[in-house]
């Protein structure tokens, strides 16, 4: 089959887990967005379904582990103490997310699941060596495989790489990576995006043998409503891009509680995906997964 324009969606899936080195999950908690997830995931899987349309969630692996099984005496102190003490303060569903994990694997439409690793601390982060992120990934591992599953592809926590060697030697092939910038600063970015649509995504081999997989735009408002025509204007120019391409993919990337945060979100994902369906079932491109 002669190569299409391809579209993939990916979501980091995590939950509180997501902010659990800084304070934000509080805010979130506060407002009930993780107690409203329960209510939206249906509505984004169901609608997903319609469409036919899959997607790749990347679900950090503490979400999904029963309370009792979780284990984090791979981590250096300073980490341990932080999760410990964000545990203890926290709403049960702002970090047990097994019933969110068996959603997306009871939907009709089959998905990818990837690995957002186990405990969510950047790879980066003081005292993360490469041996502690390969026990991060091992639990990982050892989590999803319960469910029957293995995970190939990652995307990084907070979108930090570090440790390669470490993702090649647990079996990885494949990590999503930060869409590359045309210009620097924050306003300057802000201001471009009004006229330069987002990169299409590339593949680009690490010395260490894993694709680095550049994605294109984060599809979110932010819980801001005035973000929500950038988002969808971003998206035509996007798409515009991509069409114009022949070949090339467009990958469009949220965190799933971004829909329980933004009810205006959500109506533009529902109008987004069903767009798509209809471009796809006209065959003017594909919708893949990583």
């Amino acid at each position: 089959m002669t190569d299409i324009p391809r579209v993939i969606f990916s979501f980091d899936f995590e939950i509180g887990w997501g902010d659990v080195t800084n304070p934000r999950w509080r805010l979130r908690q506060r407002k009930g967005v993780y107690t409203k997830l329960r209510r939206v995931l249906p509505r984004l899987l169901r609608l997903m379904d319609d469409c036919a349309i899959p997607a790749t969630w990347a679900a950090v692996g503490a979400m999904f582990d029963a309370p009792a099984q979780r284990d984090f005496s791979h981590l250096p102190q300073r980490w341990r103490d932080v999760v410990g003490s964000v545990l203890g303060e926290a709403e049960a569903e702002s970090f047990s997310g097994a019933d969110l994990f068996e959603m997306v694997l009871a939907a009709k439409q089959r998905h990818a699941i990837a690995c957002h690793s186990y405990s969510h601390v950047p790879f980066d982060a003081d005292g993360m060596t490469g041996r502690v992120v390969a026990a991060d990934l091992t639990r990982f591992a050892a989590a999803i495989s319960r469910y029957g599953l293995r995970a190939d592809t990652l995307i990084f926590p907070e979108n930090r790489e570090a440790h390669y060697d470490a993702l090649k030697q647990a079996g990885y092939r494949l990590a999503r990576v930060s869409p590359l910038r045309p210009v620097q600063g924050r306003l300057a970015y802000l201001a471009s995006t009004l006229v330069v649509p987002p990169p299409l995504a590339f593949n680009q081999m690490h010395e260490s043998g894993i694709l680095r997989h550049h994605g294109s735009m984060l599809f979110a408002d932010h819980a801001q409503s005035w973000r929500l025509p950038l988002v969808k204007w971003r998206f035509r120019l996007g798409m515009k891009s991509l069409l114009r391409s022949g070949d090339g993919v467009l990958h469009l990337w949220a965190h799933p509680f971004n829909f329980a945060e933004s009810d205006g979100l959500m109506a533009l994902m529902t109008a987004t995906l069903q767009d798509l369906a209809r471009s796809r079932d006209a065959g003017r491109l594909a919708i893949v997964t990583m």
